[in-house]
């Protein structure tokens, strides 16, 4: 359902992939999640990035490790409604092409 819901929402699929091995087994370092879900370290990097820029992961540091874990899963509404913002504000621009 989790994965249907930031497909939706515009998250690719191997950040929806590393976000849901993250809501499922806790607060793990990059490197486990790339043997769990056998995707390379860089991959896994750059996704849990963009997971931490949507608002959806955390970072933080641990035993000199840093670790990532899910962030407020209230935080998954805020995606849509900058989605629909988003959508509007072309919804503008493309009326404004338009000849009247």
């Amino acid at each position: 359902m989790i994965y249907k819901i930031l497909k939706e929402a515009g998250i690719p699929t191997t950040a929806s992939l590393v976000y849901e091995e993250l809501l499922n087994s806790g607060p793990s370092p990059a490197r486990q999640l790339a043997e769990k879900l056998n995707i390379p370290g860089p991959s896994v990097y750059d996704n849990l990035k963009l997971l931490i820029k949507n608002g959806l992961v955390v970072e933080r540091q641990e035993e000199n490790k840093k670790i990532f874990g899910v962030d407020d899963i209230k935080n998954l509404p805020h995606l849509f409604q900058s989605k629909i913002e988003h959508l509007k504000k072309q919804a503008g621009e493309l009326e404004g092409l338009l000849p009247t």
